[in-house]
């Protein structure tokens, strides 16, 4: 069985570069409320030390020209994600529910959910799925989502679950 995994230089152009050298906060703020406003973007790149340097390596050979950028986007939340009362145990419940993609870009024709991850897991597939959801039910059909983990190492018993499940990789 073949499961291509995307790697390898891809030219960046000139949208990609300009976005690399300027990407402040309010500039991206812009990109995203006047496009989606029902993601909420961060206002700080949460990111692990190792999911920077993962981030870096995508941003060096990006797989396709991007129109836009956005870090530790937020979605909306539901009804069950109300408070659970005061204190510790509401901020601990908190921050458990959190549903924030890790980055999310556009190529002017679909929004890239992007899971940043040292290596390809389980937890990966389930985080990239779930925040794909999260962004078709908060946009609607106004774009194409789809979701794409961005990766180091390979636990290749899940490379066919994310081709079933129409989950992008890309291997840095």
């Amino acid at each position: 069985m073949d499961i291509e995994i995307k790697t390898g230089p891809v030219p960046t152009t000139s949208t990609t570069r300009s976005l690399i050298q300027d990407r402040s906060d309010e500039a991206m703020d812009n990109y995203l409320s006047d496009d989606f406003p029902e993601l909420v973007a961060g206002r700080q790149r949460r990111l692990s030390v190792e999911d920077a340097w993962i981030w870096g390596e995508w941003l060096r050979r990006p797989p396709f020209e991007t129109q836009w950028i956005r870090f530790d986007v937020g979605f909306p939340a539901s009804a069950s994600d109300a408070s659970t009362g005061a204190g510790a145990l509401n901020t601990m419940w908190t921050t458990l529910r959190r549903k924030r993609a890790d980055v999310v870009v556009s190529d002017g024709r679909a929004l890239y959910v992007l899971e940043l991850k040292p290596v390809l897991s389980f937890a990966a597939v389930g985080q990239a799925l779930g925040y794909g959801h999260l962004a078709r039910r908060a946009i609607g059909n106004r774009a194409e989502v789809r979701q794409m983990i961005v990766f180091k190492g390979i636990d290749a018993d899940l490379m066919e679950l994310c081709r079933v499940y129409d989950v992008l990789l890309w291997q840095v």
